[in-house]
C-alpha cells in the first residue's frame, strides 16, 4: 500500500475521505495554490466530463462549485416547491454512482500524469459517497496508489455541516435500499400520503442527518484498513502544506501497525 512507503517517496499522493462540507475541498485547494500540487476533484471531473450531457449549466460547474450537479440530482419532494420526483432521482442516482467510479478509477492515471509535469503531489478530494460506491475493490485501488486520510468530524463540526448543507445543498447519493426505507419512514412518521406531495425541505433536513450517520463507520472501516484518521478539529490549526504533512506523520507514527516509519 502506498501509506507503507508515502514518507520515504517524494511524490505524494493522498486521498481525503469523509463527510462533505469537513474540509476535504479545503485543505485541496490549499495544497495547490500554496505549492503546486495537482487538485483531484472527483465531483468536478463527475460534473464536468462523465455526466455534463445530462447537467443543465454544466459548464458552470468549478472546483469550488458544484451547484449545477446539486440541483441535478435533486432532492425528492413535490415539483411545484422545487423537488425531484422518485423515479427522476433514481434515474439521477444510477448515472452519478457510474460516474463517480469512473472518475474515482482515473486517479492511477491522473496521479502519473502530475508526476511527470512536475507537481509536488497529488490530492484526491473525493466526494461525500465514496464509502457509498458498489465497488469493493475501490478502496485497495486507491489506497495502492495514495494514502487514504479520512477527516473525522467532531460533533460540533457535525452541527456546523448540518447547518451549511440546508442552506448550500450537496449532491445527495444514497447507498442501495436507503432512499426507499427513507421516503417509507418519512411517509409514516409525517402522515403524507402522495410521495409527490412531500416537502423537500423538510425531507433534506430529516434525511440528510441520517444519511451521513451511517457513513460514518464506513469511513473509518476503511481509515483503519487502509489509512489514517484525523479529526477535524486538528486540521483547525493547518495553516501550509508542510503544518498538514507533518499532521500526517504524526498521524502514521502514531498508528499500529506501521512499519518503519521511525527509520524514514
Amino acid at each position: 500500500m502506498f501509506k507503507d512507503k508515502f514518507i520515504k517517496t517524494p511524490f505524494k499522493a493522498i486521498t481525503l475521505i469523509g463527510m462533505s462540507g469537513v474540509g476535504k475541498s479545503h485543505i485541496s485547494a490549499m495544497l495547490e495554490k500554496s505549492d503546486n500540487w495537482y487538485h483531484f476533484s472527483v465531483d468536478y471531473l463527475i460534473g464536468k466530463y462523465y455526466i455534463a450531457d445530462h447537467i443543465p449549466h454544466a459548464d458552470e460547474i468549478t472546483k469550488e462549485d458544484i451547484t449545477p450537479i446539486a440541483r441535478w440530482m435533486g432532492i425528492l419532494g413535490d415539483p411545484a416547491k422545487g423537488g425531484t420526483k422518485l423515479k427522476t432521482i433514481k434515474r439521477h442516482q444510477r448515472l452519478y454512482h457510474d460516474a463517480e467510479v469512473l472518475a474515482c478509477q482515473a486517479l492511477p492515471a491522473f496521479a502519473n500524469v502530475a508526476k511527470e509535469q512536475g507537481h509536488a503531489g497529488i490530492i484526491n478530494d473525493t466526494t461525500g459517497s465514496f464509502v457509498e460506491l458498489d465497488y469493493p475493490e475501490l478502496p485497495e485501488i486507491i489506497a495502492e496508489k495514495s494514502l487514504i486520510v479520512y477527516i473525522e468530524a467532531s460533533d460540533e463540526d457535525k452541527n456546523a455541516i448540518f447547518e451549511r448543507a440546508a442552506e448550500y445543498p450537496k449532491p445527495m447519493f444514497y447507498p442501495k435500499g436507503f432512499l426507499d426505507k427513507a421516503v417509507v419512514d418519512f411517509m409514516a412518521e409525517q402522515g403524507v400520503s402522495d410521495e409527490n406531495a412531500i416537502d423537500p425541505k423538510a425531507f433534506f433536513d430529516w434525511c440528510y442527518p441520517k444519511l451521513f450517520e451511517q457513513r460514518l463507520p464506513k469511513y473509518k472501516a476503511i481509515a483503519d484498513q487502509y489509512g489514517i484518521t484525523i479529526s477535524s478539529d486538528a486540521l483547525k490549526s493547518v495553516q501550509s502544506t508542510d503544518d498538514f504533512i507533518r499532521l500526517i506523520k504524526d498521524s502514521l507514527q502514531s498508528s499500529q501497525p506501521y512499519k518503519d516509519v521511525q527509520s524514514a
